[in-house]
């Protein structure tokens, strides 16, 4: 049986300078170093991590939401990516927000919130499914990402 190589990934050093750099508020240069390693390893999660905790922290909450989204799609079985999705995503994005506490309660863990109201009122005007695929449109498009966005609009009947 063939081994398999192991996927290249940052140096630890390369991941703690961008941590300092978040540490000390230095958002600038954590985002500079943070896009080196992500066009190196496009594919290492904790990248994503990072991208998320450095918008959170900027204050730039539609990057934020973004970014959380894209961690969740390369590591669908981490609370901790839903948490941030959950968290970042209301007010602008309640049908995320739905989603994201949708899937920590299929991971075992309660969000802390009785979402049975915004449901029924989310569902007034759009299914869940619909609303999801209008919040993550609006969620690309601010981020640039116009193809992505156009895709989950064509997904709506």
């Amino acid at each position: 049986m063939k081994k398999t190589k192991a996927e290249a990934r940052p140096q630890p050093a390369q991941i703690d300078a961008v941590m300092r750099c978040l540490k000390n508020n230095e958002l600038k240069e954590a985002r500079q170093r943070l896009t080196r390693l992500q066009q190196q390893f496009p594919n290492h999660k904790p990248l994503k991590r990072l991208a998320f905790e450095i918008a959170r922290q900027s204050g730039d909450d539609q990057r934020a939401v973004f970014f959380a989204w894209e961690w969740c799609e390369a590591s669908p079985n981490s609370t901790q990516a839903f948490e941030a999705l959950a968290e970042s995503s209301l007010p602008e994005f309640p049908f995320l927000h739905v989603h994201a506490a949708d899937r920590l309660a299929e991971l075992g863990e309660h969000f802390g919130k009785d979402l049975d109201e915004l449901r029924t009122e989310l569902a007034k005007d759009y299914s869940l499914d619909h609303g999801l695929s209008m919040d993550l449109c609006r969620v690309f498009l601010a981020n640039g990402k116009t193809a992505e966005a156009r895709a989950f609009v064509e997904s709506i009947p």
